[in-house]
């Protein structure tokens, strides 16, 4: 009810209010549709656009993987580093074959061609690895590229979930709380001191990634299945 002022709706008329229409279960059973029988169904294409693939397979660990460092990566890796978001990225968001395509698009435009040249490899990386949205294509698009593990110093715990989920090992290099404040939060740390930080860890990753284009890093994990902390 407009009153064209600020009013008390304790004052106001109670509006008349139409009846409840009366209950049809009919209706709302009739678009359940019972399941066919095994045989028949066995025998149904879900239709899909070209756009549409399946979600990848996913691969049983090894008690051991031996693979080659496929990047080295600083502090902060967020799931948009791992899976840009865009309107052209996402319009494969139901194709993963495609959408691995652009993973460390904006860090390493390589990295794609290098993981499947390689056959595959590991991510090696610093704190708060996974930070910021919670899609599963940051675990998926690195996945279907045939990467094996995530060694990092921590995870981002909605993306350590999801890496879980989706069968890739992950290994801490140190003992420390997974945590998803970015580093220049991080308690006891000046401006000035977090800016040098961060150059000094920009600096050694580009100094890694030149390398290891030269001579690639090969890492082995033995129990591939316990290498990380539980919890």
């Amino acid at each position: 009810m407009l009153k064209g002022e600020i009013a008390d709706p304790r004052e106001l008329t109670a509006p008349e209010l139409p009846a409840r229409p009366p209950a049809r279960p009919a209706v709302v059973q009739g678009h359940i549709l019972e399941p066919v029988p095994a045989d028949e169904a066995s025998s149904i294409e879900v239709p899909r656009g070209p756009n549409i693939k399946p979600p990848p397979e996913q691969k049983e660990l090894p008690d051991t993987l031996e693979l080659r460092v496929l990047i080295v990566a600083p502090d902060d890796i967020s799931t948009g580093d791992l899976s840009p978001d865009g309107a052209t990225v996402m319009a494969y968001r139901s194709n993963v074959p495609a959408i691995a395509e652009f993973t460390f698009q904006h860090r390493d435009p390589e990295f794609p061609r290098r993981a499947k040249e390689w056959g595959g490899g590991f991510i090696v990386a610093g704190d708060n690895y996974g930070q910021g949205s919670s899609r599963e294509h940051a675990a998926l698009a690195p996945a279907q590229l045939g990467v094996r593990a995530v060694i990092a110093k921590s995870f981002a715990r909605i993306h350590r979930r999801n890496l879980i989920a989706q069968g890739s090992s992950r290994s801490c290099s140190r003992t420390r709380p997974t945590t998803t404040r970015p580093s220049s939060a991080r308690r006891g740390a000046s401006p000035a001191c977090r800016r040098s930080r961060r150059a000094s860890t920009t600096s050694r990753a580009r100094s890694t990634a030149t390398r290891r284009s030269r001579s690639p890093t090969t890492c082995s994990l033995g129990s591939a299945r316990s290498s990380s902390p539980a919890g």
